[in-house]
């Protein structure tokens, strides 16, 4: 069985001098380094790309921000407290790595690129920030989520409805066109 690979991404020096970013796909972090060190570059920065959050989780995420961010609560300890508590291990695992990078001093909207946040998650975090707004700029958006979760079987069901209303219309036409009208035509003939 082949061995499950981990995308990094990392930051080097290579031997010109320039610093260089990249990802790279492993079994693990000593493979990445290796391979770096093979063309002797120096490794600055190394770090795991957790795979993409579902539209749910990243809702969810964006939940978690906004209550932290809403109570007046340092991020970076408030999301360490409710990411201990968090049932989903995918989402415990993004959190706790965005504590990591928000640890490290980088900004929310980079620290959420590392947890696999969708890119639309990450603007939301640029713009609420700009405008002191990320509590509820991030509730927005988890209440315009589960407000779609919510409305989809609705207007699934009508669209389901109007479908089957319109088969039996067709149904009724094709009955009356094949076995009524014959025999009015013959009535009237």
């Amino acid at each position: 069985m082949p061995a499950r690979l981990t995308t990094y991404r990392f930051t080097a020096i290579d031997p010109l001098g320039k610093q260089q970013t990249g990802t790279s796909a492993a079994p693990h972090a000593d493979a990445v380094l290796g391979e770096l060190e093979r063309k002797q570059w120096t490794l600055l920065d190394l770090r795991p790309v957790l795979p993409g959050l579902t539209p749910h989780e990243a809702e969810e995420l964006a939940q978690q921000i906004a209550t932290v961010a809403s109570a007046g609560l340092p991020l970076e300890t408030g999301l360490a407290a409710l990411a201990e508590e968090l049932p989903n291990r995918r989402l415990r695992q993004a959190l706790q790595q965005l504590v990591v990078e928000l640890g490290r001093g980088v900004d929310l909207e980079t620290a959420l690129q590392t947890t696999g946040a969708p890119p639309y998650v990450q603007a939301l975090a640029k713009t609420g920030t700009s405008t002191n707004t990320l509590g509820k700029t991030f509730e927005t958006y988890a209440q315009v989520g589960e407000s779609l979760r919510s409305t989809m079987p609705l207007v699934m069901g009508a669209l389901l409805y109007t479908l089957l209303a319109g088969v039996m219309c067709v149904v009724v036409w094709g009955v009356a066109a094949l076995f009524v009208m014959p025999q009015f035509a013959q009535l009237y003939s």
